[in-house]
């Protein structure tokens, strides 16, 4: 019986240090979770704060003259005395921002419902084109853009012209040409970000719906969409302020169609003077800071309830994909939207490329195709270093 006691009295020492080595895991975890977050803290703190205190006090010292160095309110007080400058400024960049989240918006959620909510073909196709946008540069595909509807020489405007058409079809060099190219540009990214909100809704609701009798658009309209409006909401907010932040878009087709907006008359104040005004970019920059804080504060505000919005689904959850029925070649052919908005930039910058000057695709055209211009890119020493760089 001593032995058997014995026994287990060391089974039960050994299964109370198992139970304390369990307990000590979660604390351990605590701890590098806790390490994680000082640290990655501390590199964000790092990373922000130098930059933002530099723009801050360049926009409060005088920069010339007998009083260089100085406190001055001077440099906001050039931009209160141009006031319609600064207000049309404003105008412009709220337009641009809010005309490319909406319609990045739109088109990006409506593909992602498409793909995760309905039967239509090609979704992997547009996965796979989604995920392929984000190697390739933003300036690139711009550059694109450009040589594909710009105004005097776009391959889709001369050809519509050599067809008899109107010309121009479209201005690119204009508020709308930057909305478009803008959307264009980030409708990927959104549709990467509505798919997990839709793959994830209870198909249970819109059963419910449909047994009601409501057809599929009235269920995407009543069920689906509501339920997924905080991420709708978040993407938005997202994409308006990385528009209101872009400068590659307003710089290449705002400015030569005479179009400025904060981020670009930031960059005029540098280049657009002899002597660079330092402190008139910075208090420029300043109030786009303040302009992107206020967003982000009303974006905190109304996403404080957003657990409201939560729904919890159980073992027997399997998405449901609604069939389109005579519309599924239609869903597709949407879907294939994402891949040709990557193809048709790249294709035309490679044509570009291949020309002494841009052309049409005609026999004269091919005639004259060589690869001149990468070895004189190649044999340019400032061009190899900077991709070396």
């Amino acid at each position: 019986m001593d032995e058997s006691e014995t026994a287990l009295d060391n089974e039960d020492q050994a299964l109370a240090a198992s139970h304390r080595a369990l307990l000590r895991v979660p604390e351990a975890a605590k701890d590098i979770r806790y390490w994680l977050f000082v640290l990655t803290g501390g590199a964000l703190l790092y990373l922000v704060l130098p930059p933002l205190f530099f723009i801050l006090s360049t926009s409060f010292v005088s920069e010339r003259g007998p009083d260089a160095g100085a406190f001055t309110l001077k440099h906001y007080a050039t931009i209160v005395g141009s006031l319609a400058e600064f207000w049309a400024l404003l105008w412009n960049s709220l337009v641009f921002s809010v005309g490319s989240a909406l319609w990045a918006l739109l088109l990006g959620t409506l593909l992602a419902w498409l793909a995760e909510r309905t039967d239509a073909p090609f979704r992997n196709v547009a996965y796979v084109s989604a995920f392929v946008a984000f190697g390739i540069p933003g300036i690139v595909k711009v550059i694109g853009w450009i040589l594909l509807l710009g105004p005097k020489a776009g391959l889709i405007n001369v050809a519509v012209r050599d067809l008899g058409g109107t010309f121009p079809i479209f201005n690119l060099f204009s508020m709308a040409g930057m909305i478009l190219v803008e959307a264009l540009v980030w409708a990927p990214v959104v549709f990467l970000l509505m798919v997990p909100p839709f793959r994830s809704l209870d198909p249970s609701f819109e059963d419910a719906a449909l047994v009601s009798g409501s057809n599929n658009w009235q269920v995407f309209r009543r069920v689906t969409l509501p339920l997924a409006l905080p991420s709708v909401f978040s993407v938005l907010i997202l994409t308006f302020v990385r528009s209101l932040e872009a400068f590659e878009i307003p710089a290449l087709i705002g400015l030569p169609g005479g179009i400025e907006v904060l981020t670009t008359k930031i960059f005029l104040q540098f280049r657009g003077h002899i002597i660079p005004r330092y402190g008139e970019a910075s208090a420029y920059s300043v109030l786009l800071i303040g302009l992107v804080a206020l967003v982000l504060v009303f974006y905190h505000r109304a996403t404080q309830h957003a657990y409201k919005f939560t729904t919890v689904t159980g073992r027997g959850y399997r998405p449901r994909r609604i069939e389109l029925g005579s519309w599924r070649r239609v869903g597709g052919c949407c879907l294939l939207l994402l891949p040709l908005l990557q193809i048709l930039p790249l294709v035309a910058l490679v044509w570009a490329s291949l020309l002494p000057y841009m052309q049409q695709l005609s026999g004269k055209a091919l005639a004259v195709v060589s690869l001149k211009n990468y070895l004189t890119a190649f044999n340019d020493s400032t061009i190899v270093s900077a991709i070396v760089n």
